[in-house]
């Protein structure tokens, strides 16, 4: 959309989330004699909300702007998203039918722990938690975790495992599962 006035240049872009996440907009002007900051928009969604965010370029004779959008959930993830808008077009940043990836993680434990393990998406625009579980182990077990990344365009996940013995010691493991890989991680004897 363009404006005879100031050559002024008008996007909206459209950010699919889900509820809980505030949003923080920041869309500034690249090539402008003054560079000012256009917007900044602090949004707390809704459930099933779709948030368009306004960004007007005034004063610049580029008509590029660059917008940086920061989504943060409930559970301290964030994620940052950085693109540029040309005129007169609308970016969506969400992948309407995004790839479904499915990892499964094999942990080697010895006899009487517990195991808790807890996937989350990176890169997701919800950044939920898909699986928290409890296993208590039985001597030469196995024990295989299945994740699933539902919705992001990015299939990074990230795991964290708590190994808890009878003898209250706590190991605990972070690793990054790529897709279609398979992690063993394995536990010697529980440290006192």
């Amino acid at each position: 959309m363009y404006s005879s006035k100031n050559n002024r240049v008008t996007t909206h872009v459209a950010i699919e989330t889900t509820p809980g996440c505030t949003i923080k907009t920041r869309a500034t002007i690249e090539g402008a004699r003054d560079s000012r900051v256009i917007t900044l928009v602090t949004i707390q969604t809704t459930p099933g909300s779709r948030v368009t965010t306004r960004v007007t370029n005034e004063s610049a004779r580029e008509s590029r702007l660059t917008t940086r959008v920061t989504i943060q959930s409930a559970r301290e993830s964030r994620l940052t998203k950085c693109f540029t808008i040309e005129p007169t077009t609308s970016i969506r940043k969400w992948d309407p039918q995004p790839k479904k990836v499915t990892t499964h993680v094999t942990i080697e434990t010895t006899p009487g722990c517990t195991i808790k393990t807890r996937a989350t998406i990176e890169g997701a625009r919800d950044s939920r938690v898909i699986t928290l579980v409890t296993i208590q182990t039985t001597p030469g077990s196995r024990v295989t975790t299945r994740v699933t990344n539902e919705s992001a365009r990015e299939s990074r996940l990230t795991t964290r495992v708590t190994i808890q013995s009878a003898r209250e010691s706590r190991l605990t493991k972070c690793f990054t599962i790529e897709p279609t890989t398979s992690i063993r991680k394995s536990d010697p004897q529980p440290k006192k």
